[in-house]
């Protein structure tokens, strides 16, 4: 099951592009967020505000 190709919708939500997109509404809300790449292919993009952000433990960050 987890080499099973994703379906569209999963890749849309998986894209960097709507990572992006969801960190930028999260900061027109006043919030100081981090786009971190995480090597889960489920959720390789995750936005997290900066104060919980494990910094040391993922593989980049924008």
């Amino acid at each position: 099951m987890e080499n099973a190709p994703l379906s569209p919708l999963r890749w849309r939500l998986c894209s960097a592009l709507h990572a992006r997109r969801v960190a930028q509404r999260m900061q027109a809300e006043g919030l100081d967020v981090v786009l971190l790449l995480t090597g889960d292919r489920m959720q390789p993009w995750r936005v997290m505000e900066r104060a919980d952000a494990p910094i040391d433990e993922v593989s980049a960050c924008a």
